[in-house]
């Protein structure tokens, strides 16, 4: 079974161009990672700083390995360094495979 993962960034004031020119760079690898099924990059329509990925991933290790990866290469502190915070993921089983 199949996991939907919503990644939440809050990026900090003025760094939301610099997190999308990031995401741009990122985004072709992940969906090239295993077990990654698809990653949806969406913004809110009432705070543009409040950026979701959605994710459907074969798993949550799936997930988690590309994180470590990103980790690994340096990335993930260069995504921190424009956040307001650490991102938020929740892991969802999907159930609309019958």
């Amino acid at each position: 079974m199949s996991v939907t993962v919503l990644s939440e960034y809050h990026c900090r004031e003025g760094q939301v161009d610099e997190f999308i020119k990031l995401a741009h760079q990122m985004l072709p690898a992940a969906r090239r990672s295993q077990g990654c099924n698809s990653i949806y990059f969406t913004i809110s329509q009432t705070d543009e700083r409040h950026v979701i990925l959605i994710g459907v991933w074969n798993s949550r290790i799936d997930h988690q390995n590309f994180i470590q990866h990103q980790a690994d290469s340096g990335i993930l502190m260069t995504t921190q360094k424009l956040l307001e915070a650490f991102p938020a993921h929740a892991y969802l089983s999907n159930l609309d495979d019958f």
